[in-house]
Order: structure tokens, then C-alpha cells, then sequence
């Protein structure tokens, strides 16, 4: 393992929970960062808001963390009673039903335009409700691969900006890897003073084909919170 990417694991939580977090931790850290252009540093976006497609999924659930940090006002989507309290708990400002209209419930909460919209969640599906509510200047950031090509000409005439996150892609090419080693110090930083959470939800005992199975289930199923993570 290169040493630029890696970082001591925060002292306050178990081997489970702290494998639970690079992943979605670096990747979460480099939408605010790389793609949308801010800083992880407290309170620094007030008076701000985003706008999290699948908050309560592993990346979803570090991202609305990281964002009230900095000041945010977040604004995601979950359906179920436990994935709603679970974005909640985590610091949600308004939860909206991604089985209903979106663009509905964003007008009767009072929201256009955003100037930061994250799809962690069909990135087909959900793009037309970027471009429509993305404000002058605005970013949209996503990690979900298309089945075809983007249309970027909603984008133009308001100088938007769309950027793709992908976590490998520093180690990957060997750029800027530094950064990630960065980031999970913060982020472990960020934990040990209370101000970050676990997003650890279940741990299966034991490394062998059943329970990789049964893990992979879990994510593939579409109804994952959190992180799953298998203890050998």
C-alpha cells in the first residue's frame, strides 16, 4: 500500500467501524473538495444549501455529515421510516420521498434553484431534475455510471459545471495521491471529536463464500443504510 494513502485509524472506534470507512469517507471528501469546489473546513458554507440524492446509502450517509460540518443546509431523499430517522439522525434538514414527484416537493418546500446537487443514485434517472434545479454557477456532482450520454446543453447558458467522482482514479494514475492520505487524517480527526459518526450499520463474523454472499446482498438489494462489513 502506498503511503500517501493512508492514515492511523481514529482511536476511538473498533476495527469494524473504522473499515467502514475510506471508501465512502474518501469519496464523500472529494465531492465537497473536487467536485463541487469547497473546503472541509467548520461552518465555512453558511447560508448554503445541497441537494443529496440517496442519503442514507454508505457514501450518502458521510456525505450529509461532512456537509452540515461545513454549514450546509441538506436536503436528500429516503422513503422508508427507518432510512428517513436514519438521514435524520444524521443530520438531514428536509427528507423528501424519492417514490413521489421530487420536483413537487421541492416547490412546496420552498426550493428552486441549488447551487450543489450530489446523485448518488441513477445518474439517468435523477439528471434532468439536476439540470432543471441547478442554480447560475451551480455544480452537479455524480459517482453513478450512465447507460448513454449526458445531455450537457441544459448546462451552458447558466455557466454550470457537471464532474464525475471516482476514488481510484488519484491512485489509480498516481495523481495528487497525497490528498487521500490527507483526507482520511481529517477525517479520523473529524470522528475522534465527535463530529463525524460511524455509518457502520451491520457486521457479518467470519470470511467465506456464505457471508460474501449474503453482504453483497445486502448492497445490491437498493435498500442498504449505511455500511455493511464482514469481520474475519
Amino acid at each position: 500500500m502506498d503511503s500517501r494513502l493512508i492514515a492511523k485509524v481514529p482511536t476511538n472506534l473498533t476495527i469494524a467501524q473504522s473499515a467502514a470507512l475510506p471508501l465512502t469517507g474518501i469519496t464523500a471528501y472529494e465531492i465537497l473538495t473536487d467536485s463541487l469546489g469547497l473546503e472541509v473546513s467548520e461552518q465555512i458554507a453558511l447560508g448554503q444549501s445541497i441537494l443529496i440524492i440517496n442519503g442514507a446509502g454508505g457514501v450518502g450517509s458521510i456525505l450529509i455529515q461532512l456537509a452540515k460540518f461545513i454549514g450546509l443546509r441538506v436536503i436528500t431523499t429516503a422513503s422508508r421510516p427507518e432510512s428517513v430517522a436514519w438521514v435524520k439522525r444524521l443530520g438531514a434538514d428536509i427528507v423528501l420521498n424519492h417514490h413521489e414527484d421530487l420536483e413537487i416537493q421541492l416547490k412546496e418546500v420552498g426550493i428552486d434553484k441549488l447551487p450543489y446537487i450530489v446523485l448518488l443514485h441513477s445518474t439517468d434517472k435523477y439528471w434532468h431534475l439536476g439540470t432543471n434545479h441547478i442554480a447560475p454557477f451551480g455544480r452537479i456532482a455524480s459517482i453513478v455510471e450512465t447507460d448513454g450520454p449526458l445531455d450537457m446543453g441544459p448546462l451552458k447558458n447558466i455557466g454550470a459545471q457537471f464532474a464525475w467522482e471516482f476514488m481510484f482514479a488519484k491512485g489509480n494514475f498516481a495523481i495528487r495521491m497525497a490528498e487521500q492520505g490527507q483526507a482520511l487524517a481529517k477525517l479520523a480527526k473529524l470522528i475522534e471529536t465527535g463530529k463525524l459518526k460511524s455509518t457502520l450499520k451491520k457486521t457479518y463474523d467470519g470470511f467465506s463464500a456464505e457471508t460474501l454472499a449474503t453482504a453483497s446482498r445486502d448492497v445490491l438489494s437498493g435498500r442498504m443504510i449505511g455500511k455493511v462489513v464482514i469481520e474475519y
